[in-house]
């Protein structure tokens, strides 16, 4: 590839007239061996890192093709009256000629457009864009078609050179402790039906009408939380406010527009009302911090969790830390590498980012309802950040590809060991799950990513920092809060737990 930036994007009146580039490819053993002309092959610049190609085979190689077809058919197709091998030609058209002009253009095209993309140093994303049906072999003359097809950026990778980070000095803290704590809880919450009015957290079932143009659904049951939720692939980040106070019988309608990356392509980017009635309010209990609870997690007290707690958060400190030396070094990389990305793979991949960050946040034991919400508002805004995680994908890969970095089977399995771990899970059984919604072939990307971000952090200048002042001061309000009456603390702790790791995720 290329280290050259890619220039400027031009303006619609200087794409009007799109430049073609004519490439004449090597011709191929077979094609000296016949003295059969090479294909012709025209390269024009469509979109933004697309590519249209289109081929041109002469008519002495699509002839020299049937012939060699037919010759093959010729030696074992079996006709009524005549010896195997024995059939002559023109029946042999007659009876298979639509199927073999089939395979003929089938191979051809097969052949050729691998020729073509290799001779013309495209570095493709995906496969090409080519509708084969609409192909059609001619019974004189050259085959000509095309293809579409999305390349791969260029861009220079950036320097580490001068590159200056800081290693943020963290230490384990009662406020972090209760934090981790709160999400253990939120992770063994249980519901109750209630007649009551809804909660921040509480469970929801509901009928749900979606609107819109040429849209109109329905569906009898939809269960949601009060808090960011997806309905019918549909986002809804604010959707906990509109449900907070609400009770059996309610109807709350919420605006919202679906994004481009929707399943349905009828809906993509259209502007619908989505309607909920009601029908149940389940309240979320989470279990009470006391001895009882830590006796049943297999602890003596509450202190003595408290302690394990603590050691857990202890040997995790070092993982924070070096992810937050990662992250610093990825803004400064995406900040120094600004290159355009292909709008159909964009939209395509919008899906892989959150896939993306529910891997991250599953790494760190967030409570599974939690990383729902946290993915339902990365949702709202996916295209902003899959665009940066594509980049930066990009970016680390070709840092990947020239350091020859690589990861083996016993990372990957170290990894969901880590992970289920988290969740006290067994890591085979993980390892079903993430391969049974495609999220294991993310573990081995970000595996490969972090070994990337690893070599460069040894070439940066790292500088120790204290923490920030806010973090100082997390201890003494959380001391303020248990002042607080039971209800109202049990209010504050799923608060603080519903902000508290999206904010570690972001650091």
């Amino acid at each position: 590839m290329s280290n050259t930036p890619p220039a400027p994007e031009q303006d619609d009146a200087a794409q009007t007239e799109p430049q073609v580039e004519a490439l004449e490819t090597e011709e191929t053993e077979e094609a000296e061996e016949n003295n059969l002309p090479a294909n012709e092959v025209a390269v024009e610049e469509i979109a933004t890192l697309k590519k249209k190609v289109t081929i041109t085979i002469a008519e002495e190689k699509v002839v020299a093709k049937r012939d060699e077809m037919f010759g093959e058919l010729g030696d074992t197709a079996q006709i009524p009256g005549f010896r195997v091998g024995r059939a002559p030609r023109r029946l042999l058209e007659k009876r298979f000629g639509k199927d073999v002009s089939q395979d003929v253009r089938n191979s051809l095209v097969g052949e050729s457009i691998g020729e073509a993309i290799e001779e013309a140093d495209l570095k493709t994303l995906g496969e090409p864009d080519l509708k084969l049906d609409d192909i059609v072999l001619p019974e004189a003359g050259d085959l000509e078609f095309s293809f579409e097809v999305e390349v791969q950026p260029e861009f220079q990778v950036p320097s580490t050179e001068g590159m200056e980070v800081e290693l943020v000095k963290l230490a384990v803290d009662d406020a972090k402790i209760d934090a981790q704590l709160d999400n253990i809880r939120e992770g063994q919450a249980r519901y109750e039906k209630t007649e009551g009015a809804a909660g921040e957290g509480d469970g929801v079932v509901a009928a749900a009408k979606i609107t819109g143009e040429e849209i109109a659904f329905e569906t009898p049951r939809v269960e949601v939380r009060v808090a960011p939720s997806v309905v019918e692939g549909i986002a809804l980040p604010k959707i906990g406010d509109d449900l907070a106070g609400k009770k059996v019988g309610d109807v709350v309608t919420i605006k919202a527009t679906v994004t481009d990356t929707h399943p349905n392509e009828d809906w993509r980017g259209k502007d619908v009302e989505v309607e909920l009635t009601i029908h149940e309010v389940s309240q979320r209990v989470l279990p009470t911090l006391d001895d009882a609870w830590a006796t049943e997690a297999g602890f003596d007290s509450v202190g003595d969790l408290r302690d394990h707690v603590g050691e857990q958060l202890s040997q995790r400190l070092e993982m924070d830390q070096q992810k937050n030396l990662r992250d610093q070094v990825c803004e400064k990389m995406l900040a120094a590498a600004d290159f355009a990305l292909p709008e159909d793979f964009l939209k395509r991949h919008t899906a892989q980012a959150v896939q993306r960050k529910a891997v991250e946040l599953m790494q760190y034991g967030i409570p599974q309802e939690k990383i729902q919400e946290l993915l339902a508002e990365l949702q709202a805004s996916a295209e902003e950040e899959t665009r940066k995680n594509l980049r930066l994908s990009f970016i680390l890969g070709k840092i990947a590809e020239e350091k020859d970095i690589d990861v083996d089977e016993s990372e990957v399995n170290a990894r969901i060991a880590q992970m289920a771990a988290q969740y006290r899970r067994r890591p085979e059984r993980l390892r079903q799950e993430l391969t049974a919604d495609g999220s294991l072939e993310q573990v081995r990307v970000s595996l490969v990513e972090e070994k990337a971000l690893d070599s460069i952090l040894g070439d940066v200048k790292v500088t120790e920092v204290d923490a920030p002042a806010e973090e100082e001061k997390k201890p003494a309000a959380k001391k303020a809060a248990k002042k607080k009456t039971a209800k109202k603390a049990a209010k504050k702790t799923v608060k603080k737990a519903a902000k508290k790791p999206a904010k570690k995720t972001e650091e």
